[in-house]
């Protein structure tokens, strides 16, 4: 290719320059608004000790030298020092798994293990250092404030958007993505020249001039249970049945299901009425009863063939039977006889969602909100449909509107989980993942979120949730045959197979760890005292089925023991309201359950003899076995 080629060194070096200060600045954007909210930020210096550097208010100061190519082992080796991030689009495997060993290092080192076993996995970790061209006298050389980033080009401004609407909801504020971005990246352009310093101040008057105060619309119904909202006409009822119905009405409202659906199944035959016949129906869909809803809300249509709600109705009923395509027939027929209910707005979205028609589901999401933007589900619905077409900035803001209209949902906890740990923030994923499963604990998205998140982390019990929440594909897999799940992140993806090795174990391989799983089964795990003559002891025993997952679990236990046979464990053990929570992390093998729902007698009784240690009893149902281990270390509360 010769100089004066359109595509030549000398015709595109200026693109390609300008290319990677803008990258620069997209970088600085996105770490400066990821500081906004840390306690002690100060600002942020353009390109005063190196690409950029942030400041705190204690004199702090993180530089960071961004990359525009891909991270490799020999860039990122002339930046080991304290304080300091290294930032690039892409890292090679070479470099991801080397910081795959580093964050193994940085978990034993901070871990209960014993100062032996510490320095022997630095002396590995010196060699893994070696081998890869870095050679440091101390491995603690390489600080815990030393970092290694990865933005993803092609992603970096949505995230950055996601940053900004964020920070207004938190405020209350709607803002403008697009404006606040473009503004925002002037003010770093600028600042370039210069030498100059972003401060807080300056951000918060970009967003005040692109925001406006989030208000929430309300027209019609302010809830999608459309027994809430379905008035009785009055004209229709006779005089004498009048206390039936706020009897009925008094039942309904206090969830009283079975004996409201009493009630209004003899009003129903007193009374020719649609009304009635679609509350028989929503009570009867509420109690399960699909078929018998579905018979009334034909009744009702007998009555009145165009009645908007009983089309409705029918059509939720209708896809529950896992008819979709019938169901928004019925729903469309509904739309046209009454446009401006949420509830019909809404479940033709649902319909399209089941569809997978997710652009129409959109749509009808959309035009719920208009209706009624105090609705919680439709904002929730709409944040799953962008946040699976990709438009992560609009899934967040809907989602958060969601949990500001009803706090603590448990959906939509379990989807902002999603969307953080999309983005790799681990932490903020699993306290979300964590809420969500306290009041749903067998939402799927919550527990298989929970499970990658624990993985990343390097904590064990991670791939044994992985295993429990693909029992399903997992249960018809061969002898020696393997699972493969693939998990796709912003600036990563996890590559994970699940091998069948024999009747009682899974092999999971990440990343080229490689992980023994005992097969889930009806094990069983429980906490109280053992009581002696001299004194009670506190007990956890874990009771297996399988006698091969005793042997193992046995055989691995005894590798920790040491020699004044107490074994030192990481986990804990947490009283919830009506179960307890036990995880055992120890040198070659894990323990987690949950206890059978209980007034949680025994752990009271444990609490009250724990002095931090506990006697833990691995037993064999059927064989009678047994084996007695002093654990100390678990944090108890």
């Amino acid at each position: 290719m010769s100089s004066k080629d359109y595509f030549g060194k000398i015709k595109t070096g200026g693109s390609n320059s300008s290319k990677g200060f803008a990258y620069q600045d997209l970088c600085a954007a996105f770490y400066l608004l990821k500081h906004l909210n840390v306690s002690g930020f100060n600002s942020i210096g353009i390109e005063t000790d190196d690409d950029f550097s942030l400041l705190f208010d204690d004199g702090k100061k993180i530089n960071v030298q961004v990359k525009y190519e891909e991270l490799s082992i020999p860039i990122i080796n002339k930046y080991t020092f304290e304080n300091q991030i290294i930032l690039g689009p892409s890292k090679n495997k070479s470099l991801s798994t080397l910081l795959s060993y580093l964050k193994q290092y940085r978990n034993n080192q901070f871990s209960n293990e014993d100062n032996i076993s510490k320095i022997s996995v630095s002396e590995d970790f010196r060699n893994v250092l070696k081998r890869n061209g870095m050679v440091l006298e101390n491995v603690s050389e390489i600080s815990s404030t030393w970092n290694v980033d990865v933005l993803p080009e092609d992603k970096i401004k949505d995230i950055i958007k996601l940053e900004i609407i964020e920070w207004g909801i938190d405020n209350s504020l709607l803002l403008d993505g697009d404006e606040c971005l473009k503004n925002l990246i002037l003010i770093i352009y600028e600042s370039r020249s210069d030498r100059g310093y972003i401060r807080r101040t300056d951000i918060a008057n970009i967003f005040e001039k692109y925001s406006k105060k989030l208000m929430f619309k309300e027209d019609g119904a302010a809830s999608l249970n459309f027994l809430e909202s379905l008035d009785l006409d009055q004209s229709e009822i006779l005089i004498s049945v009048n206390s039936k119905v706020s009897k009925a009405e008094s039942l309904l409202i206090d969830g009283h299901y079975e004996e409201a659906l009493r009630e209004y199944v003899e009003l129903s035959k007193a009374v020719k009425s649609e009304r009635l016949c679609i509350k028989c129906a929503g009570i009867l869909q509420i109690l399960g009863k699909v078929d018998d809803a579905i018979l009334y809300c034909n009744n009702a249509l007998k009555i009145n063939p165009m009645y908007a709600m009983a089309l409705a109705v029918k059509g939720t009923l209708v896809s529950e039977k896992g008819d979709n395509d019938f169901a928004l027939e019925l729903l469309k027929s509904a739309e046209f006889q009454d446009k401006t209910d949420p509830f019909i707005i809404y479940n033709i979205g649902v319909a399209y969602l089941n569809l997978r028609n997710v652009d129409e589901a959109v749509s009808y999401f959309e035009k719920t909100i208009e209706l009624n933007s105090k609705l919680s589900s439709p904002h929730l619905n709409l944040g799953v449909c962008y946040f699976n077409q990709g438009v992560f900035s609009e899934a967040a803001k809907h989602i958060d509107l969601a949990l500001l209209l009803e706090p603590g949902l448990p959906e939509a906890l379990s989807q902002k989980g999603e969307i953080k740990r999309f983005y790799g923030k681990v932490d903020e994923a699993t306290k979300l993942f964590e809420r969500c499963l306290l009041n749903t604990p067998n939402n799927l998205v919550a527990n298989l979120g929970l499970a990658f998140c624990l993985i990343e982390k390097g904590d064990p019990l991670g791939f044994g949730l992985l295993v429990f929440n693909y029992q399903k594909e997992l249960s018809g897999l061969d002898v020696n045959k393997s699972l493969a799940v693939v998990d796709i992140g912003w600036e990563r993806s996890l590559a994970i197979s699940i091998k069948n090795i024999n009747g009682s174990s899974y092999l999971v391989n990440y990343d080229g760890l490689e992980v023994y799983v005992p097969k889930p089964n009806k094990d069983q795990i429980a906490i109280g005292v053992m009581n002696t003559q001299e004194i009670d002891l506190p007990l956890v025993m874990k009771s297996y089925t399988d006698l091969n997952s005793y042997k193992n679990a046995v055989n691995a236990i005894k590798l920790s023991q040491p020699i004044d046979l107490f074994i030192s464990a990481d986990g804990f053990v947490k009283g919830r309201a009506d179960h307890c929570e036990i995880k055992i992390d120890l040198e070659h093998y894990s323990i987690y359950g949950k206890t059978d729902k209980s007034d949680n007698k025994g752990y009271r009784s444990f609490m009250d003899c724990f002095d931090g240690w506990l006697l833990l009893v691995i037993t064999h149902e059927e064989s009678k076995q047994k084996e007695n281990f002093t654990v100390v270390g678990l944090d108890c509360s």
